[in-house]
């Protein structure tokens, strides 16, 4: 397909339908949304990209337009906040997989009360909500430890604020949910700040969870003005709280439609957590099998589905040329649907990422970025996402509800619409 004919189809259908529909493939390389925006829907100038020097490009919300002078000119900041280099460095430790280990047993005890708080209806169960129910429940622990119940009942106000944010490019944005949100962040700010409160109070804790570590790495240099830590927890909260839930939520919408999968995963449930109650040590990474089911719901259906950069000085990409100010939109989703990249590209086959000659290059996955953009928060999606699926899977079978009928939806994240399930409950010595 050529360039014109690209074209043709984006002003014809939406340039999102383009990019998800298989007869228009093989996409061009790149083309030009708008006058300043050019989206790259190929893996090899989508590395280029991503692995440029530091300060070619920079985040959206990092790059800034100085009018003061009546120039326009740009004025970008390759640098975090003073404060918040520091604070982020802060948070390696608890990003690994040890610190996630520490927590498994609570994350999943944790899965497992809400289940048994709300447990799944027997047709027509809304998957998604309930997996980010699930998904909100276990971040909270990641986030706060012992203090997690201080944001209980936040998640829904969070997905309420979100969606009508950033809608993608060329969608409008909402002003209403952009005071929703607002009104949301506050609240969580709100409540963080009471969990380093109580902290203070003299509650003594030794937990791995994200507010600790911070709260140590304070401590440890004197530092007594502690907003930047609760910024930090706040926003780890509300980004761990999403993208997880989504995946999940997709996971199971897969895992229904194909009982073989589903079967071989809850087998693996079986023999990892336990069919009942929780093990005293628990290694979500020894979920192999649903960690591979995961890798390909990220392929197929990548939460970030379009990562956007702002070019900071004059560069070349491929036979394109950006100005300083200009943007460069890196369309996932089609990249991870590429034939070029992948075997049978849209069909859910998780085995692939157990042989490395199926898996495909690795610069064409990219759901946790790459390079220095590389989502450092990767054991925790991994850990939320496969504990939610092996909790519910060792006590359910799903199957799809008839007649519903699931929708990509393209917005600030990919999202199904319409996701209904039937569940039947499983005897616990099954």
């Amino acid at each position: 397909m050529d360039t014109s004919s690209a074209e043709a189809g984006r002003r014809e259908r939406g340039w999102i339908s383009l990019l998800r529909a298989p007869e228009t493939r093989p996409l061009p390389r790149c083309w030009w949304y708008d006058a300043s925006t050019l989206v790259i829907v190929d893996a090899a100038l989508a590395e280029e990209v991503l692995r440029a020097p530091r300060g070619t490009y920079i985040l959206p919300s990092r790059f800034y337009v100085d009018t003061a002078d009546g120039s326009g000119g740009a004025r970008t900041s390759t640098e975090l906040p003073p404060g918040r280099a520091t604070v982020q460095s802060w948070m390696t430790p608890a990003w690994t997989g040890a610190s996630v280990r520490k927590l498994a047993p609570a994350m999943l005890a944790a899965a497992d009360e809400a289940l048994d708080a709300h447990p799944p209806a027997a047709t027509g169960w809304p998957a998604l909500e309930g997996a980010l129910e699930l998904s909100s429940r276990l971040a909270a622990l990641l986030c706060l430890g012992p203090d997690a119940d201080l944001v209980t009942g936040l998640h829904t106000t969070m997905r309420a604020a979100a969606p009508g944010v950033v809608r993608g490019v060329g969608q409008p944005g909402d002003s209403d949910a952009k005071a929703r949100f607002a009104q949301a962040a506050a609240e969580i700010g709100s409540r963080v700040q009471r969990a380093v409160d109580r902290r203070r109070g003299g509650v003594d804790v030794d937990s791995p969870d994200l507010l600790s570590t911070l709260l140590a790495a304070a401590h440890k240099r004197g530092q007594t003005d502690l907003r930047s830590v609760v910024f930090a927890v706040a926003h780890a909260l509300w980004r761990v709280e999403t993208g997880p839930g989504l995946v999940t939520a997709w996971m199971l919408h897969e895992l229904a439609k194909h009982p073989d999968h589903q079967s071989r995963l809850r087998q693996e449930a079986f023999a990892v957590l336990g069919r009942t109650g929780t093990p005293e040590v628990l290694n979500p990474a020894e979920l192999i099998s649903t960690g591979h089911a995961m890798d390909e719901t990220l392929r197929l259906y990548p939460t970030a589905w379009i990562q956007g950069w702002v070019a900071c000085q004059a560069v070349d990409i491929g036979d394109q040329h950006l100005e300083p100010g200009m943007q460069v939109r890196i369309a996932v989703y089609p990249i991870q649907r590429d034939p070029a990249n992948y075997l049978d590209p849209d069909a859910f086959r998780p085995e692939r990422w157990a042989d490395p000659d199926l898996a495909g290059p690795a610069n064409a996955f990219l759901p946790f970025s790459l390079g220095t953009s590389y989502c450092k928060g990767t054991h925790w999606v991994h850990a939320v996402a496969t504990l939610s699926t092996a909790a519910i899977l060792r006590r359910y079978q799903l199957a799809p509800t008839p007649g519903a009928e699931v929708i990509e939806q393209f917005t600030s994240h990919l999202q199904p619409v319409g996701l209904f399930l039937d569940t039947n409950q499983l005897p616990t010595n099954n």
